[in-house]
């Protein structure tokens, strides 16, 4: 991919929606989200905008001045095509180009060969619920839950009570208990059979 640098010598009037030319004179300029910024005389005059942060939105994609390719398009132009990265994912953009992310699970620069790496969720404390597990596999992860409790159905991150194995439980000492006193009448009836 070709990268080219260039002076910025026309800006674009927000309020007109045109190019206007950049006085000859200036300084420097920045790029800033309109509805975010509010100009102040004093930034003419002092350097208080140089530590400053503000929002910046950029909205692009990629394509030529003859092509706006979609995914389909750019793919069958593997020498050109821009989502170098395994773990990524192209992104049409409608009438623009195409764009490329970073498959989810995934975070890094899909633009460059191996630069989608894989994301640690267990690395946030959480990422499952206080009773759960995280378990980092690659591209996702999983939560699970000790014994006598399981993922909910509709929140596979969050741990509630399991009925079902204390039921079972339950069940199970009640036969034995059952069977128990069985063998016991049994084994009592024959003892006085015999006296």
């Amino acid at each position: 991919m070709l990268m080219k640098a260039a002076t910025v010598k026309e800006v674009i009037d927000s309020d007109q929606g045109s190019l206007k030319a950049i006085d000859p004179g200036t300084s420097y300029a920045m790029l800033v989200e309109d509805a975010e910024f509010k100009l102040n005389t004093t930034y003419i005059t002092t350097d208080e905008l140089y530590d400053a942060s503000l929002p910046m939105v950029i909205d692009w994609a990629i394509g030529t001045k003859f092509d706006t390719p979609s995914c389909n398009i750019a793919l069958r132009h593997k020498p050109t095509y821009a989502c170098i990265s395994s773990n990524s994912h192209c992104l049409t953009v409608n009438d623009q180009g195409y764009l490329c992310n970073c498959t989810d699970g995934y975070e890094g620069n899909p633009y460059l060969d191996g630069c989608c790496q894989d994301i640690d969720e267990c690395a946030n404390q959480n990422a499952c619920s206080k009773r759960g597990k995280c378990h980092n596999f690659e591209g996702e992860y999983r939560c699970s839950c000790p014994f006598g409790w399981r993922n909910k159905h509709n929140n596979m991150r969050e741990c509630e009570v399991n009925v079902a194995p204390i039921i079972g439980t339950c069940d199970g000492i009640a036969a034995l208990s059952f069977l128990a006193v069985g063998i016991y009448v049994v084994l009592e009836r024959r003892f006085f059979l015999f006296f």
